[in-house]
Parts: C-alpha cells; structure tokens; sequence
C-alpha cells in the first residue's frame, strides 16, 4: 500500500481517443497480500548470485505494548534472503536487498500503532539508544505486532531505487509478498489497477466503469502473489533497451519473449497514445506462471502519468470482459483495438514467445467475420442406449479488432428442428463445443461469432452427420465365395462376429441356410471358442447334408441389447 491513499486515480486522455475519468473506489481494499501469502518466495527461479547494487536496509523491530512471535531470525530470512533473491530474480539481477535486523524494542506504551509516523519516529529513535546507527542506510523499515485497526498489512513511501529516506511499515505480516510489494513502492511503482467496464473492454466514455486499485492480477504490485509485470519492470529501469520497443505511427510486427522468462530479448512494446500515455504490450504464458493465468496470450495495459505522483500508474484492459478476470490475455489469431484506434493483434504464440503486429489508427472494429463450417462428430456414449454426445470443431474466426467472446451454435436435425446453444468462446481460443446429445438420425451444424461490438452472421452448414444405430457385425464366413466339396454338413459353416460395442454380449446367432428353391433350414449357432465370437451350427447338425449346388448363408447376430446385425454369403457345394 503507499503511504499517501489514492482517493481520485483516474484513466486520462490517451490521445488517439479521450477516455472520461474514472474514479478508484471510495474504500481502499485491504492489502491482498496477507491473502496471497500462499506463494511460496522460496521456490523462485535460479536467481544471479549476486545483484549490482543492492539497498541496505536497517528492519527495527518494535513494540510498544508486547510482542509477537515472529523473530529476528526469520524476518531476516524472509527479508534477506527469499526477497533479496526474488529482487534478484525480477530485475535481472539489477537489484538486491542486504541489512540488518533489530532485536525486539521497547517504544512508549503511549505510541499509537494507527500513528505510522510516531511509530517510526519512536523506533528509530529506540534504535539509536539500542547501538544501531539507522542513518547509515537507505531504508528503515519497520515491523510491529498487528495492528487490528489498520486495514493494511504493509506501507512504504514513494521514491526511486537508490534514494536514501526510504521508509517501509510491516503490520505484523513477515510474508515475502508484502515486503516485496512494499519496497517496490520505495522504488517508485504505485500500485497496478485494472478496469471494469462490464460488457466492454475499454469503450470511448468510461463514465460508467470503475478500476480496482489492486486489480492487476498479474502483477505484484495488483493482486498477484509473485511476479512483476513487464511494464513494471519497464519504469524501474530492470529492462535493457532491447528489450522494450516503442511504436509511434505506422504498423509492425514484433517477437515478444514471455515475461516469466529469463531471456534478454524483446519482453514488452510500448503503444505510444500521445499525451503521456501508452499501452504496454506483454506477453505471458499460462505454464510456469506463479501468477494466475489461465491462457496463453498477450496482456494490455493503460500506463499514463499519475494525478497524485510523479510517476506512472498502469491498468490492466480485461480483453475478455465476459470471462473470469484471469482470462484477461489476447489469444493467438486474435485482435484488440483501443478507443483510440491503435490495434494489437496476436499472429501466433509458440515456445516461449508471441508474434505481435501493432498498427495505429487501424480501422474500427466491427462484428465477427462469418466462420467457416465447423467439423462435427459424435463421441459414444457409456452406454449404447444412450444417445451419442454431438462435439463442434470450430474453425478460428476473425474478430474483426476485438476478441471472439461467445458463439451461438445451432444444431440442425433431419426435420428442420433447431436447437440453439451460446457458449464461451475464451477470446476466439475456444477449438471444439458441445451441441448436445444425438439420437440416431442426421444433424447439420452452424455457428456465429460475438465480440463486443455486437453478433456477426452464421457459418454454412455443416457436413452432416449421420448417427447410426450401432450394430453387431459378422467379420468372417469361412464359407464366403468359397467352393467346399461334398459331403458339406450345416455344421462346418463356421462365422466370427462382434458385438455393437465393447463391453457388450453376442445373445444369439443363427444361420440359415438357402438353397435354389428358398430356404432350407435355420440352427441356433454356438460359441466355439473361448476367446473369440466363432459360432457354428451344433453337432447335433452333423447329419444336415447339403446337396452339390449353389447356397446362401445368411448370419444373424443379436447382442445383449437386442441390436441385430446380418450378413449373407454365397458359396457353391462340388461334386467330390
């Protein structure tokens, strides 16, 4: 939390396209952080063993009333070690954090714990009288048993990196999360909001929309619980020239390496908007993210100066405004484009990286383009008596500038009747959907796209699909266009069959054999094996000769379902 509350922080003018004020909620949330101490700080990365600078930090521990359990031992652990190594980690090595750590000191029972000043006044001073000389570093910051009536588990006051009058508060919180959030602000990052306009991902009058203070949720300085994002690292100065761009006019296409990662190639793009303001362009993979994404895809952020600082305040642009907040990424094969005409769109994301083409003063977005004729199938059901379970494959469609956001897909059976279903489409990344259960007949299948902007047209039908009841099949008739030799007993007519699925039972076979003038006789066939459905007549048939001619057998198979399956074959009786 910063040590001056944000009481107006507003979207200004970005240039291309004037947004309206937005007001932060009149209610600052409490610090995230102690809900996010679940992340665990000692699993980060492999880190740089050692930092090019690092801010000495002197951490009073006082008290004015009793103290806590936590002890110096571990706030020097969770201060010197797990953060000192994610600074190490985020920064590329740029930045560390090395100090000391007070034992437990007495202030005045009279200090206020809701007075952060007094209390950082008293401590400084109890640490002069203990031996410890605080102004020989950068920072102080202090620790003192929870204060119940503040809503913040942390404070720190706004500067840059290297400044010498930090100053850092700790609520009785000792979790990595909430010191690296803090010593950030030290640092000079306010705290990374993201806006809610409903329906709309970000529309031209943002009268109506409000932005959560904390609601970055991929960003620590938001409500993620580790990593920083790159437009954070961006203002700090932990991203080497190569790996920021900027784009001004014109159009072009960019490589963006994932942020998580520990590459030194291209990691954010800059929207230049006029006026001060940009949009940050950042990539980042849902695999291998400490920080809740659930997608790959591309992040967007408004980043304009600060009313109340002077530095730069970023707000996460949900692209996919009818999904849960962590699908806020652009998808591959999809496109945004801001109030001010300034598109993104995501060519492709691949091992680690994201082709990213950014053009200024594109056309205006519009509906959906119309699909193409989506693929259908049938998967089996458990059981057989079931119907089938109809699944869409959707070919990608074109959101023309805004992300695909829901499909309507219309299942067309034999009669004309239509069956209408909406679903998510995750920002045009959606590959298949339901339609519904299949009973046996013919079905057809067409869909259409929505974005923000409104509903585009249906796809062409699909190819139909055909659900067939599935039956017994007779696979072999040793007898088949086959010529035997007399003396030919119904008994050696042997046929293998299969049920209609696995799992299921062959119930009954019968032959019945057919001679030049009609049938001639039928037998109930038995199993003679033992691991395979082969049926033949019993030898109870030994003696049913069949004369030297031309026959037919027909095989009829029932499975335990009453689903028959037939089958007829010629074959022809020689004279010996």
């Amino acid at each position: 939390m910063l040590i001056r509350t944000l009481a107006a922080a507003t979207i200004l003018s970005l240039g291309l396209g004037a947004l309206a004020a937005v007001p932060a909620s009149a209610v600052v949330p409490s610090d995230p952080h102690v809900r996010e101490s679940a992340y665990s700080y000692a699993d980060v990365p492999a880190s740089p063993k050692k930092a090019k600078k690092n801010t000495k930090t002197l951490v009073i521990m006082a008290y004015a009333k009793k103290k806590d359990s936590t002890t110096p031992a571990l706030l020097k652990k969770v201060y010197f070690d797990q953060v000192d190594r994610w600074m190490r980690w985020q920064s590329a090595g740029r930045q560390g954090e090395k100090g000391t750590v007070t034992k437990w000191l007495k202030v005045s029972s009279s200090t206020r714990c809701t007075d952060q000043e007094q209390y950082m006044t008293r401590a400084i001073a109890a640490a002069k009288s203990a031996g410890y000389k605080p102004g020989k570093y950068q920072r102080i910051a202090l620790y003192f048993p929870l204060c119940k009536q503040l809503f913040w588990a942390g404070l720190g006051t706004m500067g840059r990196a290297g400044d010498h009058d930090m100053r850092l508060w700790i609520n009785g919180t000792p979790e990595p999360a909430v010191i690296a959030h803090e010593s950030l602000h030290n640092y000079g990052l306010i705290h990374s909001a993201a806006i809610d306009c409903g329906k709309l991902s970000l529309p031209k009058k943002t009268s109506g929309c409000s932005v959560s203070e904390y609601g970055d949720l991929f960003d620590v300085m938001g409500f993620a619980g580790v990593e920083m994002s790159a437009s954070a690292k961006l203002e700090v100065g932990w991203l080497s020239k190569k790996q920021s761009a900027t784009i001004r006019k014109g159009s072009k296409t960019f490589t963006v390496v994932a942020n998580d990662s520990s590459s030194t190639k291209l990691k954010v793009v800059r929207v230049d908007l006029g006026r001060g303001s940009y949009l940050d362009v950042e990539y980042r993979t849902g695999v291998g993210s400490k920080d809740p994404i659930d997608r790959d895809g591309v992040l967007v952020r408004v980043v304009r100066p600060h009313s109340d600082f002077d530095h730069y305040a970023r707000t996460l642009v949900d692209v996919q405004p009818n999904n849960e907040s962590t699908y806020s990424s652009l998808p591959a094969g999809q496109s945004w484009t801001s109030p001010g005409k300034a598109r993104v769109s995501v060519i492709s994301t691949d091992a680690g990286k994201a082709v990213v083409s950014v053009t200024m003063k594109a056309p205006a977005a519009g509906v959906p383009a119309i699909p193409a004729p989506p693929a259908v199938s049938a998967a089996p059901p458990e059981n057989r008596n079931l119907p089938a379970s109809g699944v869409a494959w959707l070919p990608s469609v074109s959101g023309n500038g805004m992300p695909v956001l829901e499909y309507d897909l219309q299942l067309v059976n034999a009669a004309g009747v239509v069956t209408t279903t909406t679903v998510d489409a995750l920002g045009g990344a959606l590959l298949s959907a339901g339609v519904g259960d299949l009973d046996y007949g013919s079905y057809q299948v067409r869909y259409r796209a929505r974005n923000e902007i409104g509903t585009g047209a249906y796809s062409p039908l699909s190819v139909p699909l055909v659900v067939a009841e599935p039956l017994p099949v007779v696979a072999f008739v040793n007898v088949e266009n086959q010529t035997v030799v007399a003396p030919f007993t119904w008994a050696q007519a042997v046929a293998t069959v299969s049920p209609s699925a696995a799992g299921y039972e062959i119930s009954r076979v019968y032959f019945t054999f057919i001679g030049p003038n009609g049938p001639i006789g039928t037998c109930e066939a038995i199993n003679t094996s033992v691991s395979i459905y082969q049926f033949q007549c019993s030898s109870d048939y030994d003696a049913s000769y069949l004369e030297p001619g031309n026959y037919l057998l027909k095989v009829d198979v029932l499975d335990s379902f009453s689903h028959a399956g037939t089958r007829t074959v010629a074959f022809t009786v020689a004279e010996p």
